[in-house]
């Protein structure tokens, strides 16, 4: 087992960082930090938070990571902190968004750290590699009708595309606002805003056929028995889940689509992410990847339009 230490006690660490690290079977937790001493139940397990101030170099000697997983307004602040303290031995898992535009110049403390990953779980959702397979290998047009969120959408759109850059992105506004992408074979992809992972529905077409989770269409769905989630089934090609996967997943009902269960499969993801991260593998999203992420939505949304995102950087 590795040791890791938590720092943050909000709801993404309770319901799903401390699970995940738990199921991954990998990790032990030695220490969770906030900004303030208190006590957590977790499972039906207390925890004590203790303040981040009393976290010292010697705490840090007795593990090799640490999650970060606070506000976006404090990491900053969070990761000064802890380049101050000895962190060269360490490697730093970060949740999303890494650093806003306005942040940028806090970049340097990563390179204080042994490694950086970066949490992006939904690169991690189960689907993705049967999705990918089953169309062939080549996604000609996808759409994440209220079902993708801003640069979680844009790193899943990476991911099933296998591209760091897009060819152009633009914002669109009619009924509802749209980041509309295209790759280098002038692809499509889209996210239709806002996201609402109830109502939301996903879409994907290839050389191979059409996959979707909604309508008279619909031929990827989940596969319950007795309140569990127990796979999911792509045009006839089921994953599975382990048993401790479906209790990280929790009971499901039967009107649940694949689209309302992002936030358990993203669980589930994480998880599985972990277990490798522990057993030695080179999996996770790169600083510079999820800080692309992260910039492109900014600058979509404000100005419109990014053209030549290869050619934007820190």
């Amino acid at each position: 087992m590795q040791k890791i230490i938590v720092i943050g006690a909000g709801k993404r660490v309770q319901a799903d960082v401390l699970p995940a690290l738990h199921a991954s079977g990998v990790f032990e937790v030695a220490g969770i930090y906030a900004t303030s001493a208190r006590e957590i139940v977790v499972g039906g397990t207390s925890m004590s938070i203790r303040p981040l101030a009393s976290l010292t170099a010697g705490d840090l000697r007795r593990v090799s990571w640490l999650y970060l997983a606070v506000p976006p307004r404090t990491t900053p602040d969070v990761l000064e902190l802890l380049a101050k303290l000895s962190v060269n031995d360490i490697n730093l898992i970060i949740d999303t968004p890494v650093l806003l535009w306005r942040q940028r110049g806090a970049k340097k403390h990563f390179n204080k750290f042994k490694r950086v990953v970066v949490a992006e779980d939904i690169i991690h959702l189960p689907w993705i590699d049967t999705v990918k397979e089953m169309l062939g290998h080549k996604i000609t047009e996808m759409i994440f009708n209220q079902s993708a969120y801003r640069y979680h959408g844009i790193a899943l759109i990476k991911e099933l595309w296998a591209v760091k850059t897009f060819k152009s992105v633009r914002l669109t506004r009619d009924k509802h606002t749209s980041i509309v992408l295209k790759n280098n074979f002038n692809h499509l992809a889209r996210i239709v805003e806002p996201k609402d992972y109830n109502v939301g529905q996903m879409t994907f077409v290839g050389p191979l056929g059409l996959i979707t989770d909604s309508g008279d269409q619909k031929n990827m769905k989940p596969v319950i028995q007795d309140g569990a989630l127990v796979g999911i089934d792509v045009l006839g090609s089921t994953i599975t889940f382990s048993m401790e996967e479906r209790e990280l997943i929790g009971k499901v009902t039967t009107q649940s689509t694949v689209t309302s269960l992002t936030p358990e499969l993203k669980r589930v993801g994480l998880a599985r992410m972990f277990s490798k991260l522990g057993q030695g593998l080179k999996v996770g999203k790169d600083i510079d990847d999820a800080l692309s992420d992260t910039r492109l939505d900014e600058f979509v949304h404000k100005f419109g339009k990014w053209i030549n995102v290869a050619s934007f950087g820190m």
